[in-house]
């Protein structure tokens, strides 16, 4: 079984420390519920060795030309903003990004003191602590820019602006004579840089021609910004979907035959924490959220014609001995019609609703004793309990999935 060395940080995150360490601990895999045990009742164990190799995959892919921003955003798709984008910075990302000026200060105060970029443009009250925090910022209006010129002018600094094309996703983005406008404004202000232009891709997994459609427009507002004798150090499109299914949007030759010097970068997101599954690409990522474990809190011997769980929604027909489990929407962010979980490798049904902090599992079959380890899925070891039969049991994503159980539950950091 695999030993990890564990310990609990002051954001309350259990995290490996160095080995030797005086305040190590040892837990192996197989151990029970024990008081002297500071693991949670619960926990989402994420490898940060699997984040590791699924960002060199992707570089191998991609090439040393061509540079990443490693996407963190919502609490890096649950697997935890702050030690995820410590890897990444360690593995060698060109920029790490975030949602918005929390996440960023966050970051800049657990020092990562490499590139990060905002990726959505921010409300302007959160302009000035993203220049002075020395963030990349994605602006979509000219108001933003000369905020982002007013406070840089008073620090005495230059902010880094990356302008966001409107091509068809409706969200952000500039277009049309405005887009032009400011990013010629940018390039011309001593206090700005134009460090990217960007856009985003609304359905590359599912509609080549539509996307298509919007690379063809980007690629002209390029050429008119170009035309104005604009010149932006980097250029993104490429989520984790338009990188396998659309390869045009990070292909160099087509950025340098409007901007010879440009850097192309990729935008990794879904792929990172293999939650993404490549079709065209031969990219093999695999999922950085490896386990989710619980343990049996109390066995009860319940008779026949009895209601387990809140609005009696199941009653027994036959005596059943039911096993209770500390997780749900509550406590783990777990909330699913039916399910599965593994007991000593063997599969036992979840029971009625699940509530807030509590579900019920059928233990028939089963020889249990309170604080045994249960799994609610696990690929670590081809159990067949997955987080795509989470998802199809929730009527939702995997991604969703995940940034549920990490946002409610205590996340333990493993390396293997």
């Amino acid at each position: 079984m695999a030993n990890y060395v564990l310990s609990t940080d002051h954001l309350g995150v259990i995290q490996p420390i160095a080995a030797g360490s005086k305040s190590e601990r040892y837990f192996s895999s197989g151990d029970s519920l024990d008081l002297s045990n500071p693991l949670p009742a619960s926990w989402l164990e994420v490898d940060l060795s699997q984040l590791s190799r699924n960002y060199r995959n992707i570089k191998d892919l991609v090439g040393k030309e061509t540079g990443i921003i490693a996407v963190v955003k919502s609490d890096a798709y649950g697997h935890g903003l702050v030690v995820v984008a410590q890897e990444l910075e360690a593995a060698g990302a060109d920029i790490i990004g975030v949602a918005d000026a929390i996440d960023a200060r966050t970051l800049r105060s657990h020092n990562l003191n490499g590139r990060i970029l905002a990726i959505y443009p921010p409300p302007y009250s959160q302009i000035k602590s993203l220049v002075m925090d020395r963030i990349d910022i994605t602006v979509t209006t000219l108001e933003a820019a000369q905020q982002a010129e007013r406070i840089a002018a008073k620090l005495q600094c230059v902010a880094r602006l990356h302008l966001q094309l409107e091509t068809g996703m409706h969200y952000y983005g500039a277009e049309g004579d405005e887009a032009i406008r400011i990013g010629k404004y940018i390039a011309g202000s001593p206090q700005l840089d134009l460090a990217g232009v960007s856009t985003h891709y609304a359905a590359a997994e599912s509609s080549y021609d539509f996307t298509d459609q919007q690379h063809q427009k980007f690629l002209g507002a390029l050429r008119r910004l170009a035309a104005s004798g604009v010149q932006p150090s980097w250029v993104h499109s490429a989520s984790s979907s338009a990188m396998d299914r659309f390869p045009a949007s990070w292909d160099a030759a087509t950025y340098h035959s409007i901007f010879p010097k440009i850097k192309v970068l990729v935008r990794p997101g879904c792929a990172l924490y293999g939650t993404y599954t490549a079709s065209n690409l031969p990219l093999s990522t695999q999922f950085v959220a490896t386990k989710f474990i619980t343990h049996i809190s109390e066995i009860k011997h319940v008779p026949a014609a009895s209601y387990i769980g809140y609005f009696r929604k199941y009653r027994t027909k036959t005596p059943k001995t039911i096993g209770i489990l500390p997780i749900g929407w509550g406590s783990n962010g777990l909330s699913i019609k039916s399910a599965s979980v593994l007991i000593n490798g063997e599969s036992a049904p979840i029971l009625g609703l699940i509530s807030a902090n509590t579900c019920a599992i059928d233990l028939a079959g089963h020889e249990v004793r309170i604080g045994q380890r249960v799994v609610l899925f696990d690929h670590s070891s081809g159990s067949g309990l997955s987080l795509h039969d989470l998802a199809a049991n929730s009527d939702t994503f995997v991604n969703f999935v995940v940034r549920q159980l990490g946002a409610f539950s205590t996340r333990v950091y493993t390396r293997k």
